[in-house]
Parts: structure tokens; C-alpha cells; sequence
């Protein structure tokens, strides 16, 4: 999907693939914590020593630095994408508005009204807009066969 979109709008596709791709590469830094809790709950280790290591994973600068480019890169690059694919006509107008307003939803919805359905719903409309890239895409591929 990052392709088509610079294709058809190359500054905005190129940044929107870029910052994509980097954000949910950093996806992990998310799910440290919780596995590093889980890890300190099944070996035994004890409370005080899960907690002392799970404050020093967010003390340092690694974990910080890593969540905030994942939220800044998966939200600004999938609306990047969003635009990109608007401003080059390469999907139907619907599907990337799907795009541009699914991951600041999800952050109103994830962090700030928390609920869960309606986070839901708007990677839904992630999900609508990605669908509505790949039949594109395959319409192409099939068409210069």
C-alpha cells in the first residue's frame, strides 16, 4: 500500500510508508511491560523485584523514546497514506477518508475516552482502507497481465 501511495503522491507516500513502517516496527516497545510483567509473575520472582525491574525499563530512555516514535509513526503515517492515496486518486475517495480518520480515532478511543468497541471501529476502518488499497492494487496486477 505504501508504493501505491507514492506512486500517486510521491513526498506524502514516501513519508506516510516511512513513518508506517517504523511505527508499528516499534510495535514491541508497547508490549515490553506487559511481557516483562509476565515474565516476573511466572518465574517467581516476587512482586518487589518485578517492579523494580518494570521502573527501570521505564526510566530509561530506549523505552520512552521507542513508544513515542511507534504512536507518532503508525497514527501520522497511516494518515499520511490516507492522503497520499486521496490527493492521487489511486482509491476511491471513501476508502482513504477511512484511512485519514481511523488512527486519530484510535487514539481518541484507545487513550483518551478508552473503549474498546469503538477502538475497534476505528481500525476497522483501517482495516477498510487497507482492503480497499490491496483490491486496487490487484486490479492493477491483473490488468498488466
Amino acid at each position: 500500500m505504501g508504493m501505491l501511495a507514492a506512486r500517486h503522491a510521491r513526498g506524502l507516500g514516501t513519508a506516510g510508508m516511512i513513518l508506517a513502517v517504523a511505527g508499528f516496527g516499534l510495535l514491541w516497545a508497547t508490549t515490553a511491560l506487559d511481557f516483562t510483567a509476565l515474565a516476573g509473575v511466572q518465574s517467581g520472582a516476587g512482586l518487589d523485584a518485578t517492579t523494580k525491574i518494570l521502573d527501570s525499563l521505564n526510566a530509561g530512555p530506549a523505552q520512552l523514546v521507542a513508544t513515542v516514535l511507534f504512536v507518532i509513526g503508525h497514527i501520522v503515517g497511516i494518515v499520511l497514506l490516507g492522503v497520499a492515496l486521496l490527493r492521487g486518486r489511486a482509491v476511491p475517495g471513501w476508502a482513504a477518508w477511512a484511512l485519514i480518520v481511523s488512527q486519530p480515532l484510535h487514539l481518541v478511543f484507545a487513550v483518551i475516552i478508552q473503549s474498546n468497541a469503538l477502538d475497534a471501529a476505528a481500525w476497522g476502518l483501517t482495516t477498510i482502507g487497507f482492503a480497499a488499497a490491496a483490491l486496487t492494487i490487484n486490479a492493477r496486477t491483473r490488468a498488466a497481465a
